[in-house]
């Protein structure tokens, strides 16, 4: 898969994490993309994270 940079979701784009999660899964809706996620060291707070946007 190739990714063109103005499709990159970025933190300097965004200034909270509420923000770069609502961003990223617009984005993925858009493109109709899935994310997986694998986490230990979070404790699943990115997933979370994500569900809430």
């Amino acid at each position: 898969m190739n990714i063109n940079s103005d499709k990159i979701v970025q933190l300097a784009d965004t200034d909270t994490i509420e923000n770069l999660t609502s961003a990223l899964s617009q984005r993925l809706i858009a493109d109709q993309l899935r994310l997986t996620t694998a986490e230990s060291c979070t404790g699943g707070k990115l997933a979370s994270a994500l569900c809430a946007a």
